[in-house]
């Protein structure tokens, strides 16, 4: 079962779904939103709480977009990386040190 499926399922309205993201049109109820972890839990998925979790959710994307996705070296660590895709200054802060992109 998909995301999509699941939240058409539990009529949970929204707008756009993304890696890693899905934009809802409303805030949930606390019902809603725990039916919602449960089944999306059921599926290996984690929902996540705005603020650092969801920040930690767009740095994990990130990655995974730039190691599947981008098969050539980059010219800056994983760190500056993050910082441009994410839009998120104080990164370094957050994750409390600098990620070095190495070639295998």
């Amino acid at each position: 079962m998909s995301v999509k499926a699941i939240l058409e399922e539990l009529s949970i309205p929204f707008s756009r779904i993304t890696l890693g993201q899905v934009d809802l049109v409303e805030e949930l109820s606390i019902k809603q939103s725990d039916s919602l972890a449960q089944r999306l839990h059921a599926i290996g998925f984690e929902l996540l709480d705005p603020g650092k979790s969801s920040l930690i959710s767009k740095i994990k994307t990130a990655i995974i977009r730039q190691v599947n996705h981008f098969k050539d070296l980059i010219a800056v660590n994983f760190s500056t990386l993050i910082a441009d895709r994410v839009h998120h200054e104080p990164i370094l802060q957050l994750i409390g040190y600098k990620i070095h992109c190495l070639a295998l």
